[in-house]
């Protein structure tokens, strides 16, 4: 029996940039990179990601920049534009990963089911990620305009986008690399990924699958464990980052409907692939 490895911590975790939450302290600027049921650990605690990062904006507690994908399959991104758009932020901009990127190549693969049920009968403007631009280029434009030192980014999928983003050079949207950017912009990265010991951190065997890109693909397996680790020895000692493993929380079908509206299709897709990893 597996249950679903869910984050509602994680994205507490970025809030940690500015330190516990009063009236007078302003929302966590905050970049979600997901893999959304794409890839990595395949599973659907990424819906329960993005929908907590909308209810944080609407709490006040974050703002929103941008929300990228990290994994090959085309609809992806389709389905993060659905969630934006049941919570009317049609606005937000959306990247995904470059596959063909030179040396760290990504190759299609068939999402989860409920990647599919989103991107093809829930309403949305982008169906898939032909329709935005490279992640790298989001990262970029969005950094570049924020104070310094005032971003989070919750990094729940594998880490091609960030290890894209620390290999960048100068652009139109900032004269830095993409080194510089992240030492000058980014407070924090809160990462899903590892197992840090004990029985709950153990508990499936073999690496993690958010840092080694899981077991379905053997090439993409190997592209996104390079990226873990380049991304482990070249981000900026300035920029603070969480490690948070499968230890840290998990997430039953009762707590699910305790949490998220009824209406919504985070409520719907959750519980039903919840219900299904339990048979």
């Amino acid at each position: 029996m597996r249950i679903v490895d869910a984050i509602p911590l994680l994205l507490l975790l970025a809030l940690a940039a500015h330190g516990p939450h009063t009236a007078a302290v302003e929302p966590v600027k905050l970049i979600v990179d997901t893999d959304i049921g794409g890839g990595g650990c395949n599973d659907v605690d990424d819906v329960v990601a993005v929908c907590i990062s909308h209810a944080l904006e609407r709490r006040g507690e974050a703002e929103l920049l941008a929300i990228v994908q990290n994994t090959a399959p085309l609809q992806c991104a389709g389905a993060i534009s659905v969630l934006n758009t049941w919570y009317r932020r049609e606005d937000l901009p959306i990247g995904a990963y470059d596959i063909a990127t030179s040396g760290a190549t990504l190759e299609l693969e068939a999402p989860l089911p409920y990647v599919v049920e989103l991107a093809d009968h829930w309403p949305s403007a982008v169906k898939n990620s032909t329709q935005v631009p490279d992640a790298v280029t989001v990262y970029r434009q969005a950094l570049a305009v924020q104070p310094a030192r005032s971003v989070a980014i919750s990094s729940i999928g594998i880490h091609t986008n960030l290890a894209a983003l620390l290999r960048s050079g100068p652009d139109a949207h900032s004269p830095l690399s993409g080194v510089e950017l992240v030492r000058q912009k980014v407070k924090l990265l809160a990462v899903m990924g590892g197992k840090y010991g004990g029985q709950h951190g153990s508990h499936s065997g073999g690496p993690a699958c958010n840092l080694c890109g899981g077991g379905k693909n053997a090439h993409n397996a190997r592209t996104a464990s390079a990226a873990s680790s380049f991304v482990a020895a070249h981000w900026p000692p300035e920029s603070q980052i969480i490690w948070s493993g499968f230890e840290v929380v998990r997430l039953s079908p009762a707590r699910a409907r305790s949490i998220l509206p009824r209406e919504s299709n985070c409520y719907q897709l959750v519980v039903q692939e919840i219900v299904l990893c339990l048979v």
